[in-house]
């Protein structure tokens, strides 16, 4: 599935759309900074669940990363959003109101950016949310631990205008915010103003304090200062029996999770050729893709 530039400087991002039943309602990703589709087989698991339960998913790589063109930049997570979020607005024919977003990490900013700039969804579901002006300095001194990163943190410049603690609460659909206070990324204070902020906004909160095992080995092994910011990430990769219960509920129904004849009929239409063979390999064992063309 791709969606094109508009202008020849604007590259094509590419991802997969995961269908459910006709109708259904579409949860639209947005990954962790390093989140991509062919390089992270855990991410399956979300978009089986959501079809199971009657959404369809619509995720798709920023640029520079995974299946998408172009140069991978933090400064152009905003434009990005804008451009998936256009895309998902077509898939459901302007029906905001049947679009649920789904951030991760780096990825509640470019839904905060969504909403800053006008998007009124049916709903938020944010996972490790991350402020844009602090969370590159944050990054730094976490991992880093090192006093010249502290001592620049002033120059670190915000990379979005849309900050979770600001435009989240402030969002007309439901919200349900994952966050720790040891999430190292957010830190405790803006942990604790973004909880206060959403539930006095009327949304709900799943608090989480465990921090994720640290690897000592391996190719990429967890920093110790990142634990508990990664566990909450791990957790974005299911959908959890109390989030499935708030889709549900926003929606005043129980959605209708695709039959095997119309699973049949909407694999029947897709064209393998207009699917990337490295998305149509990661969900082999998922709904099939639908092509850039369809509708749900």
């Amino acid at each position: 599935m791709e969606v094109p530039g508009t202008t020849k400087s604007e590259p094509t991002l590419r991802g997969l759309l995961v269908p459910s039943g006709d109708g259904a309602p579409l949860v639209v990703h947005f990954a962790e900074s390093g989140g991509s589709i062919p390089k992270s087989p855990n991410v399956r698991h979300q978009y089986r669940q959501l079809a199971e339960l009657g959404f369809a998913s619509l995720a798709v790589d920023y640029r520079g990363v995974g299946l998408s063109d172009g140069e991978r930049s933090p400064a152009c997570l905003d434009e990005d959003a804008q451009r998936i979020w256009n895309h998902a607005l077509d898939l459901v024919h302007g029906d905001e109101q049947r679009i649920v977003l789904r951030g991760c990490s780096i990825g509640v900013i470019a839904v905060s950016s969504l909403l800053k700039n006008g998007a009124n969804p049916r709903g938020v579901v944010a996972f490790a949310p991350v402020r844009p002006q602090e969370v590159a300095a944050r990054y730094g001194y976490t991992v880093f631990w090192d006093f010249p990163v502290w001592l620049g943190s002033s120059l670190f410049r915000s990379f979005s205008g849309g900050d979770p603690l600001k435009w989240i609460p402030r969002s007309d659909g439901f919200k349900h915010l994952v966050a720790g206070p040891k999430d190292r990324l957010l830190g405790k204070r803006d942990f604790e103003r973004l909880t206060a902020s959403v539930q006095a906004a009327g949304g709900t909160v799943t608090a989480r304090n465990k921090r994720l095992k640290v690897r000592s080995g391996g190719d990429q092994p967890t920093p110790e200062g990142l634990s508990g910011h990664f566990a909450l990430v791990h957790r974005s990769y299911f959908v959890s029996h109390r989030e499935a219960k708030i889709l549900q509920a926003a929606f005043g129904w129980t959605p209708r999770p695709a039959t095997p004849a119309a699973t049949a009929a909407s694999s029947s239409r897709s064209s393998p050729s207009q699917a990337p063979s490295a998305a149509s390999s990661i969900m082999s064992e998922s709904p099939p893709i639908r092509p850039h063309s369809s509708r749900l």
